[in-house]
């Protein structure tokens, strides 16, 4: 028999805050982080392709894929993450016609997945990996004409100043040690009045957040997960002098909401937490992801949705 569908409400600028403090509880500090250079432009967007392109091997598609984080991983989290998604666009009206995904990856799970259904007939998608274009064109033969290899930072280039209503990016500006160049490279691509939507639904990037958490705090001890979580798996960060704990989403947040603030064509309309929670679940049962890292009580499928999911939601519109 078919399992009934979930239906998920959404709750903006809100988080989940005991099981925040039940995942810091989970924490060991373990070593002091080493002083983590910040490359070029040139230099990271280098690495990326070169990185990228080792891949992973995902389970669900039996292939060798680019990036760090299968579909089969975050299959899951779908449900709550596209609510999410789905709501932003209807809260703040963003269409979703003449539409670019930037970093799609190797599975376009923003177009194909989150967004409205509508999205996928005019999407275009673009990721900076020639891999992870292939194997998004493979599994989307309709869309692969629309799945193009390029940086999210020379757009105009790729596009030949074309603009679009929409931009959107599914965790792919945490990837980057230069937030305001991308941000100004998207505002160009954004007509008047057009909309950038960024969701970051995964741990943003260690190395990016240390090197800038570095720049404002003393040398910091990273905090690997503990028990049956992954080991060493980088979630908080703690700065040894004052004692105090940050999450590597909210420093990736602080970054974000700089970059906004420094690039004055935006005008920043949210960029705070979202929560999705399926109506009806039962709390003693529940399957919760909150920065990127799963929550399960013991007993639950893996295979099940997220009854609870949090994400960052970044919304911006083109004033000028």
């Amino acid at each position: 028999m078919a399992k009934p569908s979930v239906t998920y409400s959404v709750h903006w600028d809100t988080r989940m805050e005991e099981e925040e403090e039940w995942l810091a509880s989970q924490m060991q500090f373990a070593h002091l982080l080493d002083e983590i250079p910040e490359p070029s432009l040139e230099e990271e967007e280098v690495e990326h392709k070169r990185s990228l392109a080792l891949g992973v091997f995902d389970e669900e598609h039996n292939v060798r894929t680019p990036g760090a984080v299968g579909q089969k991983d975050r299959a899951p989290t779908a449900p709550a993450i596209g609510a999410i998604v789905r709501a932003a666009c209807e809260k703040y009206d963003i269409s979703i016609t003449n539409l670019l995904d930037i970093g799609s990856g190797p599975h376009g799970r923003m177009v194909g997945e989150l967004l409205p259904e509508q999205a996928r007939d005019s999407a275009v998608q673009m990721d900076i990996n020639t891999e992870a274009v292939r194997t998004n064109r493979a599994l989307h033969p309709s869309a692969a004409g629309k799945i193009l290899a390029g940086s999210y930072f020379r757009l105009q280039e790729l596009f030949h100043g074309k603009t679009f209503s929409t931009v959107t990016g599914l965790s792919c500006l945490d990837c980057t040690f230069h937030v305001r160049k991308a941000l100004e490279s998207i505002v160009r691509s954004l007509e008047i009045g057009g909309t950038f939507l960024h969701v970051q639904d995964v741990g943003p990037s260690d190395s990016v957040i240390a090197a800038y958490a570095q720049r404002k705090l003393s040398p910091l001890f990273i905090a690997p997960l503990t028990g049956k979580f992954m080991q060493n798996a980088p979630a908080m960060l703690r700065d040894p002098v004052t004692e105090k704990f940050r999450y590597m989403t909210d420093f990736f947040r602080e970054i974000l909401q700089a970059a906004l603030e420094a690039t004055p064509q935006l005008e920043i309309l949210t960029n705070n937490y979202v929560v999705a929670e399926a109506e009806g679940f039962d709390q003693q049962n529940d399957n919760m992801y909150l920065h990127g890292i799963d929550l399960m009580n013991p007993g639950n499928n893996e295979s099940e949705p997220k009854y609870r999911a949090m994400a960052l939601v970044t919304v911006a519109r083109r004033k000028t």
